[in-house]
């Protein structure tokens, strides 16, 4: 594809400087030599002449201003006048790619070539088949989805791509397609052998979808390089593996651990035991018994306390949030054959807070609240303190003394 291309920095580079003497620091004349001289290399890109223009085309772009301006271009040293076969031509100097760029005829054909030997049916498929992916010129391996490294593939041409053939086309390196382009030598290598051969998967999938491969029954297969590693070699292991293999005894032993309650411990080689809940939704959660209830209540039974039926579950709780006070106030009922426990007196033997308050509220211990018992055990079911159902003990006046 023919393009021509304008630097970014065109009108800070110093041929725009040269320019600009070219005309005396006249501004105008400048910008008009300048934009002549685009539109003569645009046209010399778009016909592949490699900046060969005629006085025509110029007296078309600059009529009544050709003399001028070619004079202007000629100082600054961006075109020459010539004769070629006795006809006067004008040859525009667009060496520095930075300033004004025009690809060349050659340039443009190669790659017209490699787009035709792309569009011959099998060509590049019987390329692959015959090199793999192997580089021809240093015999490295070489990758098809890696486009910018040194080791992306390409196809390099004997020939400049001119009349392709399987004989003129070869796998290469991008490094050493490079060199060959900057115009070193290097030596052909022979195609690899099958022992040697290397198929990746996009070059099995290259070939083995190509029409021109099904049509004649070729068909490659992935392969994998065989390298002489002898039988201690492969025994061996290396240190990482080692360590690993010497932490995997005690990652078996992790799972000795207590039993949680109501499951069986985990065997030493079997799978975990997975608890019930694990696998119940939020509402059967829900309707599950409070854990530890009953020990509670048979803690209380043992010492002669009757308990109410309390709330299992935490909705009921929710909804009977007063239920565990008033459950628990029989707990200072005197039991058969024992004395009611009295309360407790201060000074002339009257009760704390005068007259007796209500009934008691006996202090509750639920299993896993601290409270007496931290273990998370059931409580004693011991009667509260009392304090007249006031809940706060108070502080008496200063040195105890009455007034």
């Amino acid at each position: 594809m023919a393009w021509l291309r304008i630097g970014d920095n065109a009108t800070t580079h110093p041929l725009m400087s040269k320019l600009l003497m070219a005309t005396d620091f006249k501004h105008p004349q400048k910008n008009e030599a300048f934009g002549v001289l685009v539109q003569l290399a645009a046209v010399s890109a778009g016909h592949l002449t490699d900046s060969v223009v005629e006085l025509g085309l110029l007296a078309q772009i600059a009529p009544g201003r050709e003399r001028d301006v070619l004079d202007t271009l000629k100082r600054a040293g961006l075109a020459t006048e010539e004769e070629h076969d006795g006809e006067r031509i004008i040859r525009l100097v667009l060496d520095d790619e930075e300033f004004i760029h025009a690809r060349r005829r050659e340039e443009v054909q190669q790659d017209r070539n490699r787009a035709k030997d792309k569009r011959t049916p099998g060509l590049l498929a019987q390329v692959r088949v015959r090199d793999g992916d192997r580089c021809r010129w240093c015999s490295k391996s070489v990758s098809w989805t890696n486009r910018s490294g040194y080791r992306a593939a390409t196809y390099d041409s004997l020939t400049n791509h001119k009349d392709s053939s399987v004989d003129t086309l070869v796998v290469a390196c991008k490094s050493c397609n490079s060199k060959r382009g900057a115009g070193e030598t290097l030596t052909l290598l022979d195609p690899p052998t099958p022992e040697e051969m290397i198929y990746g998967i996009q070059t099995v999938e290259f070939v083995n979808t190509d029409p021109w491969c099904q049509d004649h029954g070729i068909t490659i297969t992935q392969t994998q390089p065989q390298l002489p590693i002898d039988t201690a070699t492969q025994a061996a292991t290396t240190r990482q593996q080692q360590a690993d293999q010497g932490a995997a005894p005690t990652a078996a032993a992790a799972p000795d651990h207590r039993a949680a309650p109501g499951h069986a411990a985990p065997g030493d080689g079997g799978d975990p035991v997975e608890p019930p809940w694990m696998s119940m939704s939020l509402d059967e959660l829900d309707s599950q018994p409070e854990p530890g209830a009953a020990p509670t209540a048979a803690a209380a039974q043992a010492h002669g306390a009757t308990f109410g039926q309390a709330a299992t579950t935490r909705q009921q709780q929710a909804d009977q949030g007063a239920a565990p006070t008033v459950a628990a106030a029989p707990e200072h009922r005197a039991a058969p054959g024992h004395a009611a426990p009295a309360t407790e007196q201060r000074g002339g033997g009257e009760s704390r807070g005068g007259d007796p308050g209500p009934t008691q509220v006996a202090r509750v211990t639920r299993p896993g609240t601290s409270g007496r018992d931290g273990s998370g055990r059931a409580g004693q079911g011991r009667a509260g303190v009392g304090n007249g159902g006031s809940g706060r003990r108070r502080r008496g006046k200063r040195g105890g003394r009455k007034s």
